[in-house]
């Protein structure tokens, strides 16, 4: 349908505007498998490295397909001590700390998202 091609058209601009500013970058991402695969996916789409990628089971055969060297089972803990030397954290709101003491931007995702 014509709503879907314009949508998709806007989305591919978007895209290409970001990847100047995300290749290269190297991107931390702690989420529920699902989304984890999903934000891994779009982040090296526009060119970056999937520095950390942690998530909270192995129980769930999209890990397979996450884009990333490999993929951690843990806790926001294991997420900092990954994320050194990344360019931006992306995660629920538990985050901010790690963000702050990491001294890098945090993208908040999933749930929840509280402290905005």
């Amino acid at each position: 349908p014509a709503p879907a091609h314009a949508g998709r058209a806007q989305l591919q601009d978007a895209m290409l505007d970001g990847h100047f500013h995300f290749g290269g970058k190297k991107i931390a991402i702690a989420a529920e498998p699902d989304q984890l695969f999903q934000l891994a996916t779009f982040f090296a789409g526009l060119g970056s490295e999937i520095a950390a990628a942690v998530t909270t089971t192995d129980r769930s055969k999209i890990l397979e397909k996450v884009p990333a060297v490999s993929v951690q089972i843990g806790d926001l803990g294991d997420l900092e001590s990954l994320a050194v030397g990344a360019d931006l954290l992306v995660t629920h709101s538990h985050g901010r700390q790690a963000s702050e003491r990491l001294r890098i931007p945090l993208m908040r995702i999933g749930f929840p998202v509280f402290d905005r």
